[in-house]
């Protein structure tokens, strides 16, 4: 298989399933699985969909958001590819010239999309398709939530303490439940309702239009906690990122029977990638640490 046939193969694979890196690299730099951490297949995908993203950004002729006509786009991405694969043939090069601008010509045209206010009857069939629970983190919604989302009045529960790694109990606007759409709009994503789910107001504050942990910035949360002192959360998206299709580290739980929250894998200053995991409040380590009072 020559090299433009594989650069296509685990672009699509990556688009469509968020495999893993394709057979026949070898970096110059491979990081050991024990210091990775639980999080290491995380870490790979999120990389290798981040490279994905790299490429096709940059097969983009400078006006394509102006002139995202399918010739134009397509005789851009053929030079391109001609001169970063110079031994493919005429009929691979025209292949995946075809596929790659269809990749771009979609994406383009989709991020016209406007976010769409949703009927009575369609946030009905979200929230049947919710379980009545956060498509992330398993937070169950409560009679008021509900009553909120469908059109009740608009209060919310009051709590004493709150989880200081995942604060769905701090604000008012942590108990709302709130329309997320899965591929964020701003990358292409549509209103349909295969893309949306219903998220607590914390996850889907934290979720943003990220895709991986290298969207998020590099500028650490402080948080101060009365009796572990200070502590460093890489941020906040990471805790909806390790949660998010994840199941409890110890009991194996899914959110369609639990909450989870994260706890880190070695109690450290630093909370990051690489130091963190998934549990449940059943099986939380940090149990007599975890809930500090609302201010």
């Amino acid at each position: 298989m020559s090299n433009i046939s594989v650069a296509l193969k685990f672009i699509e694979l990556v688009l469509e399933k968020n495999l893993f890196s394709p057979q026949g690299l070898a970096p110059s730099l491979h990081a050991p699985e024990s210091i990775q951490g639980l999080s290491s297949e995380l870490l790979k995908d999120d990389l290798n969909y981040l490279l994905v993203q790299w490429f096709i950004d940059a097969l983009k002729p400078q006006n394509s958001e102006k002139n995202n006509h399918y010739p134009h786009i397509y005789q851009s991405v053929r030079k391109a590819l001609r001169n970063r694969f110079v031994d493919s043939s005429d009929l691979e090069l025209h292949k995946v010239s075809t596929r790659l601008s269809r990749l771009i010509c979609n994406g383009s045209n989709q991020r016209k999309y406007q976010r769409e206010e949703l009927s009575t009857a369609d946030k009905f069939s979200l929230f049947t398709k919710s379980g009545g629970y956060c498509g992330i983190c398993g937070f169950r919604f409560s009679e008021t939530m509900v009553e909120n989302f469908l059109g009740g009045q608009s209060q919310h529960s009051k709590h004493v303490f709150y989880d200081f790694l995942k604060p769905t109990k701090r604000t008012k606007k942590n108990f709302q439940i709130e329309i997320d759409h899965i591929f964020p709009l701003a990358r292409g994503g549509g209103n349909n309702l295969e893309n949306l789910q219903l998220l607590c107001g914390f996850c889907n504050s934290a979720k943003r239009d990220f895709t991986s942990v290298f969207d998020s910035s590099s500028k650490t949360i402080e948080i101060n906690h009365p009796e572990l002192g200070k502590l460093n959360l890489s941020s906040w998206f990471l805790v909806v990122r390790v949660l998010s299709g994840n199941r409890c580290s110890f009991c194996d739980k899914g959110i369609d029977s639990t909450e989870l929250t994260i706890t880190p894998l070695l109690m450290s200053y630093q909370i990051n990638p690489v130091n963190v995991r998934s549990t449940c409040y059943a099986c939380d380590p940090m149990k007599e640490y975890r809930f500090l009072p609302v201010e």
